[in-house]
């Protein structure tokens, strides 16, 4: 029983340890006015960091800073692109990524 809580604890504090060297700009964010709140980021994320939200009548999902590692499944299935990791819009990534291949 020693062994199995000393064993929860370690994994406890790399979880913490992660959390506290996470960078900020590595957590999604939803564009509420693009999210349709179609639940395909629920349904993909495995770590439960998306939120449906009701707010004013509106329904759209808000991302837990707190628990969002920044892995971009969620930016990468959502159908209406409302998700996007970090402040890099998908726009602003294909620009960036055309500038670093031009000739």
């Amino acid at each position: 029983a020693a062994a199995a809580g000393l064993a929860a604890a370690a994994r406890i504090a790399g979880w913490l340890g992660r959390l506290s060297h996470r960078q900020a700009d590595a957590i999604a964010v939803v564009d509420p006015g693009r999210c349709r709140a179609c639940h395909t980021c629920l349904s993909v994320c495995e770590i439960g960091a998306p939120v449906l939200v009701d707010e004013s009548s509106r329904r759209f999902v808000r991302i837990d800073p707190f628990i969002c590692t920044g892995c971009g499944s969620c930016a990468s299935r959502c159908p209406s692109d409302a998700i996007s990791i970090g402040g890099s819009t998908d726009r602003q990534l294909t620009a960036m990524i055309d500038a670093v291949l031009a000739p």
